[in-house]
């Protein structure tokens, strides 16, 4: 940040050393100085970077807020994708976590309605164990196994070898729960 306005200093200050050459007569027209010009890209470049400012304070705060998903009472590290259905749900963690009751479904997957849809972006992809995914904008399924079909990637569950993860999921059902730390 420093440097940005340090920055700004500089382009002010040369700003003010090209407006002494004399070539600001050729600018300038009418009643109009250069002073209140000067003063006035002085202010709202200061005004541009309290924008900003601000701007990455909020951004900092929101990356801040971490989906924590658990299994069973277990928490996992989970790597979320940066796109548009991870922000979603991210946003709607804020009124409030999500649990749901995912059931084992063609040996690979545990699946579950989400409360809501969500924008999806689908892609043909082939799924690994650990794999999250937004299936049909309202379902999220959690891979213990490997499939091939168009999803939404939301992120991957770390730490975990493939037979942990199959050990964790390949059952009837598991309950998971989604919210914000």
């Amino acid at each position: 940040m420093k440097f940005r306005l340090y920055a700004c200093a500089l382009a002010v200050m040369t700003l003010l050393t090209g407006c002494s050459s004399g070539g600001v007569s050729e600018i300038t027209t009418g009643e109009v100085t250069t002073e209140p010009e000067v003063v006035t890209q002085a202010t709202t470049t200061t005004e541009e970077y309290q924008s900003e400012e601000v701007t990455t304070t909020e951004t900092e705060e929101e990356t801040e807020m971490e989906i924590i998903l658990t299994v069973d009472g277990t928490e996992l590290t989970v790597t979320w994708e940066d796109n548009e259905s991870v922000a979603e749900i991210r946003s709607y963690l804020e009124s409030g976590s999500i649990t749901a009751t995912l059931n084992r479904y063609g040996g690979f997957e545990q699946v579950d309605s989400l409360p809501q849809a969500f924008t999806r972006s689908d892609v043909q992809i082939t799924t690994n164990p650990g794999n999250i995914v937004l299936y049909s904008g309202n379902q999220i399924v959690i891979f213990f196994g490997n499939n091939s079909w168009a999803y939404t990637k939301l992120g991957h569950i770390e730490g975990l070898s493939d037979e942990e993860i199959r050990e964790l999921l390949d059952t009837d059902s598991v309950e998971i729960t989604l919210e914000l730390k």
